[in-house]
């Protein structure tokens, strides 16, 4: 299935940069900087636009990859189209909401698909 990412005043309003959806599920921007094998101060200047990319993205892809790498080897909920198009807030508020109770319920995401087949094939 293909999204299709659609720029409005109304959806503009609660957007987050790819910046800022990595600090709300990962950590601080020099956490993220260091994530990133730059120093802990470098990620303060991906809040500003330059010539070369807009304000919140992340200067290379190999960036990109290393929070991902990070993201999944620590299970964080964190999608990699986000990395490029940002997400809005309330989409990373529901994905830390799930993450949250599939912590809380000691269920892996492979536990937790089973269960829903397993369920459906009840049905």
């Amino acid at each position: 299935m293909t999204k299709i990412y659609v720029a409005t005043s109304s959806v503009m309003s609660n957007h987050l940069t790819p910046l800022q959806v990595c600090e709300r599920i990962i950590g601080s921007v020099e956490d993220l900087a260091r994530i990133c094998g730059q120093s802990a101060k470098a990620g303060y200047q991906w809040r500003r636009g330059s010539q070369w990319r807009d304000a919140g993205d992340f200067p290379a892809t190999r960036h990109q990859r290393a929070i991902l790498a990070h993201a999944a080897r620590k299970g964080l909920p964190l999608e990699a189209d986000w990395l490029i198009f940002g997400a809005s807030e309330r989409e990373v508020d529901l994905a830390l909401a799930a993450h949250a109770a599939r912590s809380t319920s000691g269920l892996s995401l492979a536990d937790m698909a089973a269960a829903d087949l397993q369920g459906m094939a009840a049905q």
